[in-house]
């Protein structure tokens, strides 16, 4: 293993000291990178993505529609559209859980983080 390695565009790693160094003239890491470079060591390159297999692709899709089913649910509830106690059984103990859950992890569920994350789905 190198003491430094591409790890996207624009920026290397030193794995020396785990410290991840911009490609930005000036900055004394990155001088002392291209010292090294142009003293003959080669960098390594870049990990190469992972490919997906088929089950991977479906299990993403489906966290991503749970996401967008919990915000869905939260934003009708809070406008009153929906109460929790007109959700079938199973959809509302799901929603409750994920709400302590999230809740407990330190988590700020409010009414504009919701917004937002859903119309960052609805739009991507």
């Amino acid at each position: 293993m190198a003491k430094y390695k591409q790890i996207k565009e624009g920026a290397v790693l030193d794995t020396e000291n785990n410290l991840v160094i911009p490609e930005e003239e000036g900055n004394r890491h990155y001088e002392k990178y291209k010292q090294w470079v142009m003293d003959g060591n080669v960098v390594d390159p870049v990990d190469p993505e992972p490919e997906w297999t088929g089950d991977q692709l479906l299990d993403q899709s489906d966290k991503s529609m749970i996401r967008t089913v919990d915000w869905l649910i939260t934003f009708f509830i809070s406008k009153g559209t929906i109460k929790i106690e007109d959700l079938p059984t199973e959809i509302k103990d799901l929603y409750e859980a994920r709400q302590s859950y999230f809740t407990a992890a330190g988590g700020v569920y409010t009414e504009d983080s919701k917004l937002k994350k859903l119309w960052k789905v609805l739009t991507s």
